[in-house]
């Protein structure tokens, strides 16, 4: 079979059976993609194979089901696809189809905010991760790979 970076127009069908999954063990009542989250995910060169975007699907529909109501529409941003760099892939904003990083200026905050504050509760901490994390009320190795992502580590 040939890989699914090959195979372009199955992906948009494999998300939806995916999705079909996630609803199912989620226990929503409906999961959508928005169609700007189907342009992001045949954008992504998927290096992986079909089991890379099945768990990039059911990460996304749990974390957009836990903060949102019984009917949840995946958004680009609710994607949390890893980069062989360990970063994760944001769509590009629209005209961008460059991929040099002229990011959303949302994003750029969003990313700036966070280093800001880890830097601040490291500091606080005296350098010892774990009770940053605490103070921060994220998982300690989830704070480990924002860090990373972020290029704090």
């Amino acid at each position: 079979v040939p890989p699914l970076r090959e195979r372009m127009e199955d992906i948009a069908i494999l998300a939806g059976h995916f999705l079909d999954q996630a609803r199912t063990k989620l226990g929503v009542k409906r999961i959508a993609l928005a169609p700007e989250t189907i342009e992001a995910l045949n954008a992504y060169p998927w290096p992986g194979n079909v089991r890379e975007l099945e768990h990039v699907i059911l990460r996304a529909a749990l974390r957009a089901s836990s903060s949102r109501g019984e009917t949840v529409v995946l958004e680009p941003l609710d994607l949390d696809i890893p980069l062989e760099d360990g970063g994760s892939a944001l769509p590009l904003p629209p005209g961008d189809s460059s991929g040099t990083g002229n990011r959303t200026s949302l994003a750029c905050r969003v990313d700036e905010f966070q280093r800001q504050a880890i830097r601040s509760a490291l500091a606080d901490a005296g350098g010892n991760w774990a009770e940053a994390a605490r103070s921060l009320g994220v998982d300690r190795g989830n704070l480990h790979r924002l860090a990373r992502r972020l290029g704090l580590k």
